[in-house]
């Protein structure tokens, strides 16, 4: 009776969550999975399957971890009332030129719950339950506009005296055929489960996360979702962040849970960005707003020296590249071509490898005319005439 009445308490306390209260899967195995992460984006309504340019895209769609060029690692908190507390940690890593890998970490945690043989008026004794996941993503870029992505899933949770683990999986598509429009979609919790030390085996729902997002202005962007839980109805979430300022978005979303919002502040440094993000809700279980901070760190791309010298050129040298000369005549062949950047910042340095030195950054959607090309390398024209090079990766040819 004792045993059964403990797990009773479980279900009801993740039920609790407030993201879930407002879905009808509330109580199900995994709840504290399908709560969502970042402050940024829970205040664009959850809807970040088609964004997914930060390291919490290991949770919403691990394919899109492949836009990232750089190491970048986030970090969240926020307290709810009735002695509950979330966590996520994250961080991503490029692993040579299409690939990222990436972990992250989440925990929900009750305590302070009252545990009861009978029918009493004071609690037998007061035992909290601990909930965390695992998730150690890989995203590769399969071409310029389609990634793919994995989560390997390992769930531990507690309960009193009882505990389990479980394994699970994620898989994930990201298409951005232009700067402009992305799409995403993201298989979550096949095949997850739980195995208690009790002998109790737990399977969670799996949902199916699809949406796209869109570049109004480049200071305005709106997002949708779809999210469907196994044997639950539809749901359909929307966001938007506004930049009146570079350095400050301003963000409103709608989902389940009801109307959200948030700001963030970017603070751009000589080698890393620094990012605070803020979002608010209506917390169901009580009658009052919960608040959720991130903080999130990206570092500038680093040179990594390669072994091979495929990067050279088979006909020119990179010294013969960078003269007045041979710039004109390049140029000449390739009037009305173009690269445009695809990320968020990309280095630009004096000749077509990483061990060369930097000489410029360029920004996402800039678009620079092309000169010539080696195997892995663009070369580009940037202001005042000076020449540099970009790795493909972070680019796209483009044409007027």
């Amino acid at each position: 009776m004792k045993t059964r009445f403990v797990v009773l308490c479980l279900l009801c306390v993740i039920a609790s969550s407030p993201h879930l209260l407002a879905q009808p899967d509330a109580g199900r195995p995994g709840a504290f999975l399908r709560m969502g992460v970042g402050a940024r984006a829970l205040a664009l309504g959850g809807t970040f399957v088609a964004l997914a340019d930060d390291p919490s895209a290991g949770y919403w769609n691990p394919a899109g971890l492949a836009q990232l060029n750089q190491i970048e690692v986030l970090a969240s908190y926020y307290r709810m009332p009735s002695d509950r507390t979330h966590y996520f940690a994250s961080g991503v890593l490029p692993w040579g030129r299409v690939t990222s890998i990436g972990v992250s970490w989440i925990n929900l945690g009750v305590s302070g719950i009252e545990a009861r043989a009978g029918n009493t008026a004071a609690p037998d004794y007061l035992f909290s339950n601990n909930a965390s996941a695992l998730l150690i993503t890989a995203a590769r870029q399969i071409n310029s506009f389609f990634s793919v992505g994995v989560n390997a899933k390992l769930f531990s949770q507690s309960l009193d005296n009882a505990s389990a683990f479980g394994t699970g999986m994620d898989l994930a598509l990201f298409v951005h055929p232009t700067r402009f429009v992305k799409f995403g979609l993201t298989l979550q919790d096949l095949g997850s489960k739980l195995k208690w030390s009790t002998g109790w085996r737990e399977a969670f729902p799996m949902t199916v996360r699809g949406g796209v997002s869109a570049n109004l202005a480049d200071n305005f962007l709106m997002s949708l979702e779809a999210v469907k839980i196994d044997n639950s109805g539809l749901e359909f979430c929307a966001g938007a962040e506004y930049k009146a300022l570079e350095v400050f978005p301003i963000r409103l979303g709608y989902s389940g849970q009801g109307v959200v919002g948030g700001a963030g502040l970017a603070i751009p440094m000589r080698t890393l960005d620094l990012k605070l993000d803020y979002a608010y809700s209506d917390d169901l279980l009580e009658a009052s707003r919960s608040n959720k901070l991130s903080l999130g760190l990206a570092l500038t791309p680093r040179q990594r020296v390669r072994k091979s010298n495929d990067e050279a050129l088979p006909l020119t040298s990179a010294a013969e590249m960078q003269s007045p000369r041979a710039n004109r005549a390049l140029a000449k062949s390739n009037q009305q071509t173009y690269v445009e950047v695809m990320v968020r910042a990309v280095k630009v340095t004096d000749g077509p490898g990483t061990a060369y030195k930097r000489i410029a950054v360029i920004k996402k959607g800039e678009r620079l005319r092309k000169i010539a090309a080696s195997t892995s390398w663009y070369q580009i024209e940037l202001a005042g005439g000076k020449a540099g090079w970009v790795n493909r990766k972070y680019v796209k040819e483009v044409r007027n």
